[in-house]
């Protein structure tokens, strides 16, 4: 288990050039790396290594060697990452590094020790205090500092993000507990087989809050409106965030679940540009559900709960009852035309992905069935 602590850094004037130096320097190694790996498409980093370290390293020789091995790893990261979300794109673009980006730094070019910050640079090494909060340490008491990135904000912030690990190996997991459905949607964010519920009207109202805000004062144009817009930037992202931290929080926090079940989302983005979702790309995009699952997987870690995934096909056609899709969805209300069995379509949803997880043959024996289907949800 990982945690980080973001921590502004107390500088001079000199300390914040050699930092800007170092970081123009970095983007420079990481250019020339990923430039290297579209062109031989590959992201191999014992053949870069072999053929551009030398070379890179004797027009920087002053350059640690620690963050050049940290930019070139970097560098084939990034177009690793940028191939497997875009297969179809594959070595189509060559990713660059903007100044805004943070700089890696592991336990070779980094240390902490106590409050004292201390980390390698373009000319000599950097020491500043940095402030801890007391919250942290009493929280995190027995976690080990492991590595960090470090940038400058648009405003010429140097920060650190301070990544630490617990020394502990694992938590057990809980032997005994309830198995639970989780549904995420735009309406609803969650409503589970328990029957919890979190609705999304107060972030729908934020968000057209923010959106109408920004239309007016963009309409303006004035140097205040501009300065007003870049106030509001990240207002509404933080919001969301709080949001999904609360109701990450309280799912992990019960002491009577030992398995989470949800849908497995990852192709979500692909439906989202399909014909039947064109009117609602606007609501998918602002849909934060994997913000929210990454919340849920490290907090109920922390407490030893697990989380599962399951296909997420049919659980809202289906009857959690009878196990028919002979239904009908108008809205956020279910019925089944087989049993006669009614309630909230997102409850029933939550039902089936539990009963889908435990029991998956119930399912798996009318995955050829064709029925007809009303949803205007």
């Amino acid at each position: 288990m990982q945690r980080t602590l973001q921590v502004q850094l107390d500088l001079n004037a000199e300390q914040v050039q050699i930092l800007k130096k170092t970081q123009e320097i970095y983007k420079d190694i990481f250019d020339q790396y990923a430039a290297w790996f579209k062109t031989n498409k590959t992201s191999s980093k014992v053949r870069v290594h072999t053929i551009l370290y030398s070379k890179i390293n004797k027009q920087y020789s002053d350059f640690p060697t620690g963050l050049h091995q940290a930019a070139r790893d970097h560098a084939s990261e990034s177009i690793k990452s940028y191939n497997s979300r875009y297969p179809k794109k594959k070595w189509s673009k060559q990713p660059t590094m903007s100044l805004g980006r943070t700089m890696r730094f592991d336990q070779r070019t980094i240390s902490l020790r106590g409050n004292l910050l201390s980390f390698s640079s373009m000319k000599k090494r950097i020491k500043t205090l940095i402030n801890i909060p007391n919250w942290w340490k009493d929280r995190y008491t027995d976690w080990v500092f492991k590595s960090a990135s470090i940038g400058i904000t648009k405003n010429g912030i140097p920060f650190a993000n301070l990544v630490f690990k617990s020394s502990q190996k694992t938590v057990e997991k809980r032997n005994s507990g309830k198995t639970v459905g989780i549904d995420r949607g735009v309406k609803n964010v969650i409503f589970t087989s328990e029957g919890v519920k979190e609705d999304s009207k107060k972030i729908r109202g934020q968000r057209r809050k923010h959106l109408y805000n920004r239309k007016t004062l963009q309409q303006k144009g004035t140097q205040n409106a501009k300065r007003r817009l870049r106030q509001q930037a990240g207002r509404e992202e933080r919001f969301m965030r709080e949001v999904n931290h609360m109701i990450s929080k309280k799912l992990a926090d019960d002491p009577t679940v030992a398995t989470y079940v949800l849908e497995d989302l990852t192709s979500l983005s692909k439906k989202a540009k399909s014909k039947w979702a064109k009117h609602s790309n606007k609501r998918l995009s602002d849909w934060s559900h994997s913000q929210l699952l990454m919340f849920l997987k490290y907090k109920c870690e922390a407490n030893g709960i697990s989380l599962e995934f399951i296909n997420p096909a049919y659980t809202s056609k289906t009857c959690s009852q009878c196990k028919s899709r002979l239904c009908e969805r108008v809205g956020g209300k279910f019925e089944c035309k087989r049993c006669g069995y009614k309630a909230h379509a997102d409850f029933n949803a939550a039902v089936n992905i539990r009963d889908k997880y435990l029991s998956p043959h119930l399912y798996v024996e009318q995955a050829q069935v064709k029925v007809p289907y009303n949803s205007n949800s």
